[in-house]
């Protein structure tokens, strides 16, 4: 599986910084990562978000908003690997260490495995839900408002 993302512009982002555009409209979003690139369903009748390319440390990702009705962001999502490689433990452990140091907790790790493998790492605040899903060739960061029932 292969994602296209037709992104102009490559900008230098770090997590936390990600982590603040939940509940920005989706225009100050894009004067922050250099514009991306507007996410519509096919049919142009739902705005999802938008579409940007960054550097986080020493990768290069693209970046996936979801905004509500009224274009306010309330999921962003990190593709670190999107099915082209194998990825390591190693790795992984590496944006857990990462991900603790952001939220300055431990995760919880949900060993309950999915039918697919996934694993999944969460942190939870006041704030927020950071969760880390790796499944072979698949590692995301997914970041939401602690909000309902994620909460």
């Amino acid at each position: 599986m292969k994602f296209f993302v037709p992104v102009k512009y490559l900008i230098e982002a770090a997590l936390d910084e990600l982590v603040q555009l939940l509940g920005m409209q989706d225009s100050e979003t894009a004067s922050l990562l250099g514009g991306g690139e507007e996410n519509w369903t096919e049919d142009k009748n739902f705005y999802i978000g938008r579409i940007y390319k960054i550097k986080l440390y020493d990768g290069e990702y693209p970046v996936f908003t979801s905004c509500n009705n009224d274009k306010i962001v309330n999921a962003v999502s990190v593709w670190l690997a999107n099915g082209e490689r194998e990825v390591s433990q190693e790795e992984v452990e590496q944006w857990v260490q990462r991900l603790t140091e952001l939220v300055g907790t431990e995760p919880v790790y949900d060993d309950i495995s999915s039918e697919a493998g996934t694993r999944k790492w969460k942190w939870v605040s006041e704030e927020r839900i950071i969760s880390l899903m790796w499944t072979g060739q698949i590692l995301s960061i997914n970041m939401n408002p602690a909000v309902g029932e994620l909460h």
